[in-house]
């Protein structure tokens, strides 16, 4: 059955409620609600490994430029090789492209780990407005219909 009109007047009083109340419900909700994780346990381990590469790369260049200079003094200067190539030039070269691969390799995990990040805040956050929701728009509206069931009842009950 349907409401009486005096009944649905009181409904919609409690499913409209105080907008700044209702604000500030919402802000509180969001506010409280962590956007931030803990960070995953390769960011130092990488961070790590990228500064040693990087040292490894400057050091390349330093010995080559010490070797250049002293090529120009024409004083002796030897470098050992690796194979065909000179060491620091092995250092400079190896330690600039490991240090871009693991770049690539961190940005494509970095992506994927910031997409579960942006899952569970979102999930957080449909929670969290959820309960302020329930709270301040649902329970008025259900407490509403409730007395008009208990009046209703009792009202069936007198008429007897």
């Amino acid at each position: 059955a349907g409401l009486p009109p005096r009944w649905r007047e009181s409904v919609a009083e409690a499913a409209d409620p105080d907008e700044s109340a209702l604000a500030d419900a919402l802000d509180q909700a969001v506010l409280q609600t962590p956007l931030r994780g803990r960070n995953p346990w390769w960011w130092p381990v990488l961070g790590g490994l990228q500064l040693l590469l990087a040292g490894t790369a400057v050091a390349g260049a330093a010995w080559l430029t010490v070797l250049a200079v002293l090529g120009w003094l024409q004083l002796p200067a030897d470098a050992p090789s690796w194979g065909p190539l000179p060491v620091p030039l092995v250092m400079l070269v190896g330690g600039l492209l490991a240090g871009a691969l693991l770049g690539v390799a961190a940005r494509l995990a970095g992506r994927v780990g910031a997409r579960r990040r942006r899952r569970a805040v979102e999930r957080e956050l449909r929670r969290a407005v959820t309960e302020v929701a329930r709270t301040h728009v649902r329970a008025p509206v259900q407490a509403v219909l409730e007395r008009y069931r208990q009046t209703r009842s009792q009202l069936t009950a007198a008429a007897r």
